[in-house]
């Protein structure tokens, strides 16, 4: 919501009724203090149901400044129906509501007389943010940290003809990939287009542009990928910093940009997810500090094995290497922690995509 010119019915006692005027600026109520515009209420409140009706002016000027345009009934709007408790006032006055508003199919003329249909979230939208969570909050997520502090882990074991961490990162993008562009198509067939930018949208418009960005940016990496110099080649590096940099940024961009998305009024999300966003920020924050000290840690004890003084009279040569995997000093540490960061984002992602699944 945003913008709105609200009607409230409001159970007032008994069977009673009341009639409220308010508007929403952005994601506040506030009473116009006046029903001047309305005419013929009339209302009853019987076995928990509500029922009113009334009549308003075409145009109507609000006390509050805004524009008449945003009133005028010759044009055509969406219609939203919501339900949620009263402020306990006298008269009582309209409080947050606790239910997803069902929102007409179309833009309807409310100078006619007929039957609205709606639907309280739509299905594509739906689909969308769970594919962008899964995407870029799972896949992408723990695809990034294996790229980043796990090459040196498994020096000799392969996995699928290919070194333990690559072959992992680069299913988990593949999957984030995939995910992220079944999301983008799917918005776009639910708005019907690109959103366009307004005083009342600008978070709506914000979020699309954004994901506009993350998207072109996700495409970006796999294509630099797929033309990637060899390794040890004079350009690698240049490959190198350019991966990191368009990932991480893409990341970054995924991450803010599905905190906007949950505070939109179309999904109208529980704060509760917003707060397990933010603990997965912090998680992850955590987890690569760790990591890094990890690292860090184990490049230092490296170091010291190589400047160890080798026994007298014992030749390095006559050393045999018995084939084993040797595996880097702080290997089982960092192996523990990735181990309890992808179990930690695998709840968070199955809590946010139960979550939205289970909106009405």
């Amino acid at each position: 919501m945003g913008d709105d010119d609200v009607w409230g019915c409001i159970e007032n006692g008994g069977s009673s009724v009341v009639l409220e005027h308010s508007y929403n600026p952005g994601y506040s109520s506030q009473s116009e203090g006046s029903l001047a515009g309305s005419s013929d209420f009339s209302g009853s409140y019987t076995d928990g149901v509500i029922q009113c009706q009334f009549s308003r002016q075409k145009t109507l000027t609000s006390r509050k400044k805004r524009a008449v345009e945003d009133y005028d009934l010759n044009n055509e709007f969406y219609l939203l129906i919501a339900r949620g408790p009263k402020n306990p006032a006298n008269p009582p006055t309209l409080s947050k509501h606790i239910t997803t508003p069902v929102i007409s199919a179309s833009k309807i003329d409310y100078t006619s007389v007929g039957n609205v249909g709606g639907a309280a979230t739509d299905p594509k939208l739906k689909t969308h943010a769970c594919l962008m969570i899964i995407g870029w909050i799972g896949c992408a997520s723990v695809a990034i940290v294996f790229a980043r502090y796990f090459k040196p882990i498994w020096p000799n074991s392969k996995l699928l003809g290919q070194k333990v961490w690559f072959t992992f990162h680069r299913s988990l993008m593949i999957l984030n990939l995939l995910c992220f562009l079944v999301g983008f198509v799917m918005i776009f067939i639910y708005v019907g287009g690109f959103v366009a930018f307004s005083k009342s949208s600008d978070r709506n418009f914000v979020h699309a542009l954004m994901g506009i960005i993350v998207t072109a940016l996700g495409l970006t990496n796999p294509i630099m990928a797929a033309f990637r110099p060899h390794p040890g080649t004079d350009n690698r590096y240049i490959f190198n910093w350019a991966h990191w940099a368009v990932g991480t940024a893409s990341h970054i961009l995924a991450i803010a940009t599905v905190f906007i998305g949950m505070d939109l009024p179309a999904l109208d999300l529980p704060q509760s997810c917003t707060w397990v966003l933010l603990a997965f920020v912090i998680l992850h924050v955590l987890i690569e500090l760790l990591l890094e000290v990890a690292t860090c840690v184990a490049k230092d004890a490296e170091r010291k094995q190589s400047h160890e003084i080798p026994l007298q009279g014992v030749n390095k040569d006559d050393v045999v290497d018995d084939g084993k995997d040797s595996d880097p000093p702080g290997s089982l540490v960092r192996i523990n922690l990735l181990a309890l960061y992808s179990f930690l984002t695998v709840g968070v992602v199955t809590y946010l995509v139960v979550t939205i699944c289970l909106i009405k």
